[in-house]
């Protein structure tokens, strides 16, 4: 054989070819072209049951407007052998697409995106009453270019073929219990292969929790306890991603309060309690008016000279003068010192920090003695009666702004 006859013998034949329930899959030249093609298998090809159920297929594709499905014509070659022409384009299957490039499943959202094709092809099959049946890796092909997944050949149009677990061969990893033992065929047949599908494309990767809830009901032995219809399980899968990155978007937001916290505490000083000591009592001056001062006596002055003493009357009379210029000083004082008083001694002031309420005393204190001394002088007192009736009312005054505070203290 020479080079010539090589070529021309491999031409014939298929190339990249894939094993599928229906037989071969593959590429074939004719002339400069490459062709995809399917050949049955032989035992398929020589049942006319078989292939009349082939024929329906074909003419019901045609009229399925769905973006997944690849088109298929049946053809029968000189040699005998029935063959089915696909559609152009570049199709791979997903599992030689896989040992191609095997960094595939690690890109951005490149599972999500297959995951979420097949559930749209699959939801529109399911709405013209199609089943796929088998979506095993070597069953769903890629086409090249933009990665479309896409279905070929669907088993529900295969349900007269009399031994179910003969079409599958080699595939029955991927077709429910309930296929092979020639029952219903229905959506939970579909959810259950594409639980395995999920299994096989993550079988290399990290799974995520969602995943794993999720194939683990599609997988269930029994049809009525995995989800009923592939928008129920899209659905759940989508859920369950919403509730873990939410947990997790939690999750960090209490880690960072907790650091927020940890810091607060770790740099902010610690609040401490200053107990209030009362000053010590001020030493009253002694004042010769305050304690009777006699002018007639305490000088030694006699009847004789030239000043004149006091009547009984008019001392009784300057008393009641002296008494009620202490009464207006106490009334007019007490207003001033309240509101004086009032700009340390309260809730805002007594929780800030040590040096504020220093600053804030000091300020008070002077603003204290001023207005003592201008409203004595107002009320014609001395100095030192002033100062005194002025110390027994910011006393008194303190003592109750103190007691109507909850909790006082300034921070360090």
């Amino acid at each position: 054989m020479n080079y010539q006859e090589l070529l021309d013998c491999r031409h014939k034949e298929l190339v990249f070819s894939q094993v599928i329930p229906l037989g071969k899959f593959g590429r074939r030249m004719e002339g400069k072209k490459y062709f995809n093609v399917v050949m049955l298998r032989n035992d398929l090809a020589a049942d006319p049951k078989f292939l009349h159920l082939l024929d329906v297929e074909c003419s019901r594709l045609q009229a399925f407007m769905g973006k997944g499905q690849i088109r298929f014509a049946v053809s029968s070659s000189v040699t005998g052998r029935v063959e089915l022409f696909l559609e152009s384009g570049s199709f791979i299957s997903f599992e030689q697409y896989l040992k191609d490039v095997p960094s595939a499943v690690a890109r951005k959202h490149f599972v999500d995106n297959v995951i979420s094709s097949l559930f749209r092809t699959l939801a529109a099959l399911h709405n013209e009453g199609i089943f796929h049946v088998c979506l095993s890796p070597s069953n769903v092909f890629v086409r090249k270019g933009d990665d479309a997944v896409m279905l070929l050949s669907h088993g529900s149009f295969y349900l007269g073929y009399p031994n179910q677990r003969r079409l599958y061969e080699g595939f029955e990893d991927y077709v429910a219990p309930e296929v092979l033992n020639a029952g219903t065929v229905d959506a939970r047949c579909d959810i259950y292969s594409l639980g395995r599908f999920f299994s096989s494309l993550l079988a290399n990767t990290e799974m995520s929790y969602a995943y794993k809830c999720v194939i683990r009901k599609a997988t269930k032995p029994m049809p009525e306890d995995r989800f009923q219809s592939i928008d129920d399980m899209a659905q759940s899968l989508r859920s369950r991603q919403t509730f873990l990155r939410t947990v997790f978007a939690m999750a960090f937001s209490l880690v960072m309060a907790a650091c927020c916290v940890w810091g607060y505490f770790e740099f902010v000083p610690n609040a401490e309690n200053i107990e209030y000591v009362k000053p010590a009592p001020k030493e009253d001056v002694d004042d010769l008016l305050d304690k009777g001062f006699d002018e007639t006596t305490e000088f030694g002055v006699g009847g004789n000279d030239t000043i004149s003493p006091l009547t009984s009357e008019e001392r009784r009379e300057m008393a009641k003068y002296e008494a009620k210029c202490e009464e207006i000083f106490k009334k007019q004082y007490e207003k001033e010192a309240d509101r004086i008083l009032s700009k340390v001694y309260n809730s805002s002031s007594m929780s800030g920090s040590q040096k504020a309420f220093v600053s804030g005393s000091r300020s008070m204190t002077e603003e204290l003695v001023k207005a003592q001394m201008e409203i004595g002088r107002q009320a014609g007192l001395t100095d030192t009666k002033s100062q005194r009736l002025a110390t027994d009312i910011v006393e008194r005054l303190t003592e109750q702004k103190k007691a109507q505070l909850r909790h006082y203290g300034v921070q360090k």
